[in-house]
């Protein structure tokens, strides 16, 4: 295992105990969660610069076994996390039988490590002596229930692969492909620890190609459950930064018709302005605040600025050059006998649709009028 799949494993633990922060009761994170970090967990012990620590630490050869649990438990929890919820289980949940087979799994690996001599106890898997049935044992058991763990998971995933929209499809199918890589390393590894104790050469390709599929599955699991999240995260965040430029770029309007109809405003000051700072939230609040007074605005200047000659469908340059003088009529007490008409509107009925043509008379009248430039902070609400 390189350092660089280990960052990788370590950064999606880091990811996925935030998650479990806000989520402390979600069963299927829990499971994720315990399998990125015994799979972590393994994956160090493991390194060729942290064995011999360990064997100096706690006996010759107990990194492999502390590996080889591990990777016990990252399979068990796999199976925890792809298991029926709700419902759907019914007399199909063997959610105990799960943890008594890994049980079982793991007193079986322990006492065929106890009954190795030694001397004999390997420090990888590379370097297990096959002549020895306590290393033979611990090697073929321990990784056919590995097969059986990713193979059932693999099984229960692969219907959703069709269901789920990106990005949990792309997420779904990078962790099957993980599983399918690492269900096969540890058939390799069964495969060549049974030639071996039958006294046969087993070709070093296949303990190769073991170690490199298992080196490509674990980042791509790690990868495959952290993608719908962090898919999601970029895509909020990319919708907060167009919201908070859309939210600056309305000041000029919103400041002129906030000062007209003072009476409109939503203003909602949270008890903590400080706090409310901190809050990535508090930008859509106020970008749908904003947006909803420049419309009221103009829905209550429309018969004025009908009566100065705009009509439906005027560009946003007619309106914004016709806008101060329509105010200055409504706040004069000047009669109207125009009717209202819908300016700035868009072709469909979507809020981010109206922002996009309320930004255009905003601009425009920016360009009008130097003076309604954005002097205001992003958080600038009254």
């Amino acid at each position: 295992m390189t350092p660089g799949t280990l960052a990788l494993l370590g950064v999606a633990v880091l990811w996925k105990l935030r998650q479990m922060a806000r989520a402390p009761h979600n069963r299927s994170l829990l499971a994720v969660t315990l399998c990125l970090v015994c799979a972590t967990a393994g994956s160090s012990v493991g390194l060729h610069s942290v064995a011999p620590k360990v064997d100096d630490l706690l006996g010759h050869g107990a990194s492999l076994l502390l590996t080889t649990v591990l990777l016990l438990d990252t399979g068990y929890w796999l199976l925890l996390f792809s298991r029926p919820s709700g419902s759907e289980r019914g007399p199909a949940d063997r959610s105990g039988r799960e943890a008594v087979l890994l049980a079982a799994v793991v007193v079986v690996v322990f006492c065929a490590y106890a009954q190795t001599p030694v001397p004999l106890r390997a420090l990888t898997y590379a370097s297990a002596d096959p002549t020895v049935p306590g290393v033979v044992v611990l090697l073929v058991v321990s990784h056919l229930y590995l097969v059986y763990a990713l193979t059932t998971t693999l099984r229960r995933v692969r219907p959703y692969l069709r269901i789920h929209e990106p990005p949990f499809s792309v997420g779904l199918r990078l962790t099957a492909l993980s599983l399918v890589c690492m269900a096969l390393a540890a058939s390799l590894r069964v495969s060549s620890a049974v030639i071996r104790a039958a006294g046969a050469d087993c070709p070093a390709v296949v303990g190769s190609s073991a170690t490199v599929l298992l080196s490509a599955g674990m980042p791509l699991l790690a990868v495959g459950v952290s993608y719908p999240g962090v898919a999601a995260r970029l895509a909020a965040a990319s919708a907060w930064q167009r919201r908070r430029r859309a939210y600056r770029q309305l000041h000029p309007l919103w400041s002129v018709l906030h000062e007209a109809y003072p009476d409109s405003s939503l203003s909602d000051r949270p008890a903590s302005a400080r706090r409310d700072r901190l809050r990535l939230r508090a930008v859509t609040r106020h970008y749908y605040r904003r947006a909803i007074e420049c419309r009221d605005g103009l829905v209550r200047v429309s018969p004025y600025l009908a009566m100065q000659g705009v009509q439906e469908g005027a560009s946003p340059h007619v309106i914004a050059a016709h806008l101060p003088a329509a105010l200055q009529a409504q706040a004069g007490g000047r009669p109207c006998a125009a009717k209202a008409v819908k300016v700035a509107s868009p072709d469909n009925d979507s809020l981010d649709a109206d922002v996009r043509e309320l930004v255009a008379v905003s601009r425009a009248l920016r360009r009008k009028s130097p003076a309604a430039r954005d002097s205001a902070s992003l958080y600038d609400i009254t």
